[in-house]
């Protein structure tokens, strides 16, 4: 059993349990100008699923035999625009009703999706040689790794 399976798994139900925290704690109605926010993070991670195709996504990072390497859609500019979109829909929350505690939840959400990112990279350079071009060409899912 190596790290990655067992690390996996738990920060996937970190990702899970804080984003539906933070959305949850959201008061309804929204403020209005947190709106096109949303929008935004639902666009970029819907265009990142069709992209990806619906029957290739995997919740835990990793690689598998049927992994393939995307490069088109919105992984042309960003190499992780689920977790990018995630991370932007539920910074929106945050205005609504801010909070420290909040706050805090959504730095340790973004820590969450910035260690998935490197467990999966680190697996993608392994199988794909030609994923450090990629990386040279395309932007992390946060600005801080750019």
């Amino acid at each position: 059993m190596t790290s990655s399976t067992i690390v996996g798994p738990v920060l996937v139900a970190f990702q899970f349990v804080i984003a539906a925290v933070l959305v949850i704690a959201c008061p309804l109605p929204p403020a209005m100008w947190t709106l096109p926010i949303f929008l935004i993070a639902a666009a970029i991670a819907i265009w990142a699923w069709v992209t990806m195709g619906i029957r290739r996504i995997r919740i835990l990072p990793g690689v598998t035999e049927q992994t393939q390497l995307v490069t088109s859609g919105p992984y042309r500019f960003i190499r992780h625009p689920m977790y990018a979109g995630l991370m932007l829909l539920t910074l929106a929350t945050l205005p609504n009703d801010f909070s420290v505690w909040k706050f805090a939840l959504w730095v340790v959400l973004t820590c969450v999706l910035v260690a998935k990112s490197v467990i999966e990279e680190r697996a993608l350079v392994i199988v794909f040689p030609q994923y450090h071009a990629y990386q040279d060409d395309t932007r992390a899912m946060i600005p801080w790794c750019w």
